[in-house]
């Protein structure tokens, strides 16, 4: 079985930290890289904003609204792309070739990206998953590895309280 969307989503406390300064810096820099301020160029800005804070939020909430920001960003991701393909499709005056050189953007460019990027965000939109078909459930055993790092370090700071004990 497939554990990409595991594997996308999931990950260490250290890659997460790594990643979350990575996004927020990417967050607070890049309205900066933006020369002249039009309708278009704000409205990109404030939908990268919005992936960056979902991408953020699904590193570090609770698994109930960890899936929630996943997918927003999944949905966010899958709006682009039909953007990006809607722009280029009727929009642009570039032809539409299946071969050849497609430097910058392309009507060709746009179709592949939706198709193997935009329809499986889609996918895991409304599916919340990236398998055609559904996992099986957790055993009673298995739950999610951050609640597991955070019962560990319990444990662990459980043992080491070196307080006396008042009765």
């Amino acid at each position: 079985m497939s554990q990409f969307g595991q594997t996308l989503f999931g990950g260490g406390r250290l890659m997460r930290l790594i990643l979350t300064v990575a996004v927020l810096l990417f967050a607070a820099l890049m309205p900066l890289a933006v020369d002249g301020w039009t309708l278009k160029r704000g409205l990109v800005m404030a939908a990268l904003e919005l992936m960056c804070a979902a991408l953020v939020a699904g590193f570090w909430l609770p698994p109930q609204w960890r899936h929630r920001a996943c997918r927003l960003l999944t949905a966010l991701v899958f709006l682009a792309y039909a953007a990006y393909l809607i722009d280029e499709l009727f929009f642009s005056s570039r032809p539409f070739h299946f071969w050849g050189h497609h430097r910058g953007a392309s009507p060709f460019k746009a179709l592949m990206g939706f198709i193997c990027i935009g329809l499986p965000c889609l996918w895991h939109t409304l599916f919340g998953r990236f398998t055609l078909h559904e996992p099986p459930p957790p055993a009673e055993d298995e739950g999610d590895d951050w609640d597991k790092e955070a019962a560990e370090e319990a444990e662990e700071n459980q043992g080491n309280d070196t307080k006396p004990k008042i009765p």
